[in-house]
């Protein structure tokens, strides 16, 4: 599961360095995190939202679609940081199908390269081990990649611009960075409607297991 960690901070604090020390090692144990940074004072508008109080720095983890699973709040170390980290990854999950009671670990989540309406795709999801009813995470096609990738890059100038003091230029960063997210969050929604039924496993006579895409006036 492609997770979030979004972090408020403040160049005055007197650990902004370890914690950006920090950061970089957690960035290495899980590679596919997507880290985003925050100033306190000149990202207010951005944090707003998250109800953020005075003790600094605040680690929000937010799922792919952009809900909190969890927060850390003060000075943690990294191993900390790694342990509270992975409680909240590793989540249980109930089957609304069989009922039957699940740990989603990282390594549950899967990818399957698919081709739906002409469309190619892949399809990041996890799957009941009793059941075997399949939960999509995302459908991430072309668009989608070019969308974090653009993301990314600005991202990436928000982080270059953190700590040099220019509001002008943070502010221009900070709108960009907004339509940025609204165009994937859009398009991720924008596939969701497209693909609203249901995907399932099916196996050939030959035992082998295929996933395929069921429309909503098919599915019993």
């Amino acid at each position: 599961m492609i997770m979030k960690l979004l972090i408020i901070n403040a160049i005055w604090s007197p650990i902004f360095k370890i914690t950006n020390k920090n950061i970089k090692e957690i960035s290495k144990i899980f590679p596919d995190l997507k880290i985003i940074e925050y100033d306190y004072e000149y990202d207010s508008e951005n944090i707003k939202y998250y109800n953020i109080g005075e003790m600094l720095p605040v680690l929000i983890l937010l799922d792919e679609q952009g809900f909190e699973k969890g927060r850390l709040v003060g000075e943690k170390s990294v191993d900390e940081i790694k342990e509270q980290m992975k409680e909240i990854m590793d989540a249980s999950v109930t089957c609304d199908k069989c009922n039957y009671e699940f740990v989603l670990k990282e390594e549950s989540i899967m990818k399957e390269k698919m081709e739906v309406k002409g469309l190619k795709f892949d399809l990041i999801y996890f799957y009941c081990p009793s059941c075997k009813k399949i939960y999509r995470a995302s459908i991430q096609d072309r668009k989608y990649y070019l969308l974090v990738e653009e993301l990314d890059k600005v991202r990436k100038q928000v982080r270059d611009n953190f700590g040099t003091f220019d509001t002008t230029k943070a502010n221009k960063l900070n709108k960009k960075l907004k339509k940025k997210s609204n165009a994937l969050k859009n398009h991720v929604l924008e596939m969701n409607d497209k693909f609203s039924g249901e995907f399932a496993f099916f196996v050939d006579n030959r035992g082998n297991r295929t996933i395929e895409y069921i429309e909503n006036d098919s599915i019993n």
